[in-house]
């Protein structure tokens, strides 16, 4: 028999009452091999009971631990796991991103990209600023603002954000 207990990291043991050592949660492998894992639609997540006692939720279905091991397989190559319409975990190619994600992965690459022109460019401008600039550097200081200005345009380009026309950034090394 498993006793649950709780150690002074918060984290839970298990405890054979045979020897009386803490084990990690489901070391007892003769124990825990035939024991079902549960999935639920409705909060969608593998459940077994050692570990939730009590509080699977009441449309789990289970499944055995060969198709739990081989949904994570396939989790892990990219598949996502959802419920089919009886309820059961099932792997299925992950959704495209819809417009507002590709919105939000095109401003966060913009924000990235507009952190290194900024940077380039800070120099460059204080040269400037200071009466100190070079040709070169007054010409790479203009490359990386015209750059700045493209890569704020984005949202305006007619594909934005399924097909977007990045700039280059300047080649000023």
């Amino acid at each position: 028999m498993t006793n649950w207990n709780t150690k002074s990291n918060g984290l839970p043991l298990a405890t054979d009452e045979n020897t009386m050592n803490p084990n990690p949660i489901e070391t007892d492998t003769k124990n825990n091999r035939d024991r079902p894992i549960f999935y639920s639609k409705s909060d969608p997540g593998f459940y077994c009971v050692g570990i939730h006692g009590d509080a699977i939720p009441k449309d789990a279905v289970a499944i055995t631990r060969e198709e739990h091991r081989t949904l994570l397989n396939a989790q892990s190559k990219g598949k996502v796991i959802q419920a089919d319409e009886k309820g059961y975990p099932i792997a299925v190619d992950r959704p495209p991103p819809t417009l507002e994600e590709l919105k939000e992965i095109a401003l966060n690459r913009r924000r990235a990209r507009m952190a290194t022109a900024i940077q380039a460019s800070a120099p460059l401008q204080d040269a400037v600023d200071l009466d100190m600039a070079t040709p070169d550097e007054e010409r790479d200081l203009k490359a990386w603002k015209l750059y700045r200005v493209k890569l704020n345009r984005i949202e305006q380009q007619v594909g934005f954000p399924t097909q977007i026309d990045w700039p280059k950034a300047p080649d000023t090394a």
